[in-house]
């Protein structure tokens, strides 16, 4: 029969110090098992930090790397903006000091212009001289630019010269027709004047003939000159006359001494009032002076006259002499029509 009392001692017997060795045995071995197990897992996790620890010291060696690059392509940078400012710099100088040589060329080609044009002046005058000396005339003339007087105006000049030679001088010449004379050009052939007036004088006597409507003038008073020395001997009795508002005097004759006879001979003229020359005479300067002061008063045309042009003037002296031509010697005066210019402008 089954007593379940027996079983329970039966169980007692089973749950003995001796049957409960084995699995105090079982729990030791579990235990070195789990230690093992979590010294791997300690290593591979140890492994991977490390491996991330690395990749990113990696990681942060190349950036490293890449900035010491920056660095350096900053500073190659920063040399060449520094090379090219200095390169701008330069450049900005050769560039001034460029200008300043294009400036100097302008100069040098002005002055080899002026040069070019006073040595044809200069070679003709020698020309001229040398055969003078010689005893050989060629065809030379002087040249002016003035205004020639209109018909109408020419008899009371006439009537005051007449009063000055029977009053005063005997051995007296003139030079017809009357005439005002605002510049000396020269005593040159005809090519050489053509070419001074077509590169100089034409566009500054069309600028004036543009600009300018006649002057009305009237007579100041009689002048009394000599020559230069080497016309020593010879003296001169002009009319000084002046328009309205001295423009010829004051604009006229400077304009043209300026822009046109420096160029040509780069030398400053000497500025005379306009006039018109009624006589040349020879006699002592004692006799001259002498009978200057007692010159008897003229009386001038109350209704003046007319400038209502200018042109270019040829001298051809009467007679040829030995020696240097002079433009005071007697010429006989003619208009060249190629280069007349009426006044036709507004001021």
């Amino acid at each position: 029969m089954f007593n379940p009392f027996n079983i329970k001692k039966e169980n007692e017997k089973i749950n003995s110090p001796l049957l409960n060795e084995s699995p105090k045995l079982n729990q030791s071995n579990n235990s070195s098992f789990s230690f093992n197990l979590n010294k791997e897992l300690n290593n591979k996790i140890n492994n991977k930090i490390n491996n991330k620890i690395n990749n990113l010291n990696n990681k942060k060696n190349n950036l490293n790397n890449k900035k010491n690059i920056l660095n350096k392509l900053n500073a190659n940078a920063n040399k060449l903006n520094a090379n090219a400012n200095k390169l701008n710099a330069n450049a900005n100088k050769l560039n001034a000091n460029a200008n300043k040589l294009n400036a100097n060329a302008n100069k040098l080609n002005a002055n080899i212009n002026n040069l070019t044009n006073k040595s044809i002046i200069e070679k003709q005058n020698l020309i001229v001289n040398l055969n003078n000396l010689k005893g050989n005339y060629s065809d030379k003339h002087h040249y002016f630019i003035g205004s020639v007087m209109s018909r109408e105006n020419i008899k009371p000049l006439q009537n005051i010269q007449k009063i000055l030679k029977n009053q005063m001088f005997q051995n007296v010449r003139w030079n017809l027709p009357f005439h005002a004379r605002y510049i000396y050009l020269g005593y040159l052939d005809s090519s050489v004047v053509n070419e001074i007036m077509n590169k100089i004088f034409n566009p500054l006597c069309l600028a004036i003939s543009e600009k300018y409507k006649k002057f009305n003038c009237k007579y100041e008073k009689v002048l009394y000159r000599s020559k230069p020395p080497r016309d020593r001997g010879n003296k001169i009795i002009s009319l000084q006359f002046k328009d309205e508002k001295d423009k010829i005097n004051k604009v006229i004759i400077p304009y043209l001494k300026k822009e046109g006879l420096k160029k040509i001979y780069d030398v400053e003229s000497k500025m005379e009032k306009p006039h018109i020359d009624l006589l040349y005479l020879n006699c002592e300067d004692t006799v001259y002076k002498e009978v200057a002061s007692q010159a008897p008063k003229i009386r001038f045309p109350p209704n003046g006259f007319e400038i209502d042009h200018l042109c270019l003037i040829k001298g051809t002296p009467y007679t040829k002499k030995f020696g240097i031509p002079s433009k005071y010697d007697r010429l006989n005066i003619e208009v060249v029509r190629d280069y007349y210019y009426p006044l036709r402008g507004e001021m």
